[in-house]
């Protein structure tokens, strides 16, 4: 017995007569999907950290002088953290000694758990440091940091970065400042 095509409904046209086209746009579609990351990637690392926010970080802690002894991250020139110190990608902070009350935005692509290593490591030498990481609970790095005496405090909404022309663009994920004390 033939199969009967299903009625129309009224309002909706039918896009494909027979099932073998159906399949490939179906696939064509999927294959799209798939190119897409759920970790939203950039095609750079330098984002800066929004000026109100380290005011506010700097004020919580009622820092004397308004700065922090070192920013192992920062961008050529110094970028947004008022700082003693700056270590640029060319001085590699992550081979460089960290001490007193330091500031770290890690770059957030794969090496960011090589960044919170280092912070683990440091702080066990006496450095008091403050990160500001995205909020990744899931992560052994966020782990390692709660297991070192890492104490989160979550931004509420989503972080308006910086980049390096002057754009600002809101971050796909929540973030946390974590201090771990020295």
């Amino acid at each position: 017995m033939p199969r009967r095509p299903l009625p129309r409904r009224p309002g909706r046209p039918r896009i494909h007569t027979d099932k073998r086209a159906a399949q490939a746009a179906a696939s064509r579609a999927y294959r799209r999907r798939k190119r897409r990351s759920v970790h939203h990637k950039s095609n750079s690392s330098e984002w800066y950290t929004p000026r109100d926010l380290i005011d506010r970080v700097l004020a919580s802690i009622d820092r004397a002088g308004g700065q922090f002894d070192l920013d192992p991250c920062a961008p050529p020139g110094g970028g947004t953290v008022p700082a003693a110190r700056y270590y640029t990608r060319e001085d590699d902070g992550l081979l460089l000694p960290w001490t007193g009350l330091v500031f770290v935005n890690p770059p957030y692509g794969r090496q960011i758990a090589a960044w919170t290593d280092k912070a683990i490591a440091e702080a066990a030498r006496g450095a008091h440091i403050i990160l500001l990481v995205p909020a990744r609970v899931d992560t052994s790095w966020w782990h390692r940091l709660m297991e070192a005496g890492g104490r989160p405090e979550f931004i509420r909404g989503r972080i308006r970065f910086g980049g390096p022309n002057g754009t600002r663009h809101s971050a796909p994920f929540p973030s946390a400042l974590v201090v771990l004390p020295g």
